[in-house]
């Protein structure tokens, strides 16, 4: 992959396997950016004009986070088809402050807790998302891929749509 980037000029960087804050900052780090858009690869069927929204949503507000990945903050969406958006100044505060294994390998933690449906409270950030369009709210639908059944059904769809 690394050197197919290459081959089309495309900037390649590689970071920290298992600190993820790491790997972020170092890569945000000298570069004229303010926010970082996070397209998780688990996520094998991206809405693009979702993530739009979600961005437009964003940076009309004063946001260190936002989502539109699963049914966050009761949004409605399904799980898998969205993203994240957040500071690089909210990266930093991170970076510097949170030493803890699990919140440098799990970004999101420091922001909010998708399976316990709730903040993270330590520091403070503001959060919020986009409602779900009606037509595609399915908040019960999962697509995104941590299981080999995952990988299977969502094969089996991909080969349905060719």
């Amino acid at each position: 992959m690394v050197k197919i980037a290459k081959s089309n000029k495309v900037e390649v960087f590689r970071g920290s396997e298992n600190d993820l804050v790491d790997r972020y900052y170092q890569a945000a780090k000298g570069k004229n950016i303010t926010h970082i858009l996070r397209l998780p690869a688990d996520n094998p069927i991206p809405d693009p004009s979702e993530y739009n929204r979600l961005i437009n949503y964003h940076l009309k507000t004063d946001n260190d986070f936002s989502s539109n990945i699963v049914n966050f903050m009761n949004n409605g969406y399904p799980n898998g088809i969205g993203v994240e958006i957040f500071t690089v100044e909210s990266l930093e505060k991170i970076w510097r402050y949170e030493k803890r294994k699990k919140y440098r390998e799990h970004i999101t933690l420091n922001f909010y807790d998708y399976s316990k449906d709730r903040k993270n409270k330590r520091f403070n950030f503001k959060i919020g998302t986009v409602k779900c369009p009606r037509q595609i709210s399915r908040p019960e639908l999962v697509f995104d891929v941590n299981y080999i059944k995952d990988y299977f059904f969502i094969k089996k769809l991909y080969q349905y749509f060719l």
